[in-house]
């Protein structure tokens, strides 16, 4: 079964400083016995990116 490779952006706080950082990953779809999961594949760091550019940067990754 082929694997779905997609960008997703993460949001992450500091509790502190109460600042919002975002992040994108590479991540994988995975099935589990537990159900479907995803799996982090590589970590974009803080790329500049609009979302319809997110399908066509996985697709030249894999």
């Amino acid at each position: 079964m082929p694997l779905s490779m997609y960008i997703k952006r993460v949001r992450k706080s500091n509790r502190h400083s109460k600042k919002v950082y975002e992040y994108l990953h590479l991540v994988e779809n995975v099935r589990t016995k537990n159900g479907p999961r995803q799996r982090l594949i590589l970590n974009l760091g803080t790329v500049d990116l609009s979302p319809e550019h997110y399908k066509d940067l996985a697709n030249c990754i894999e």
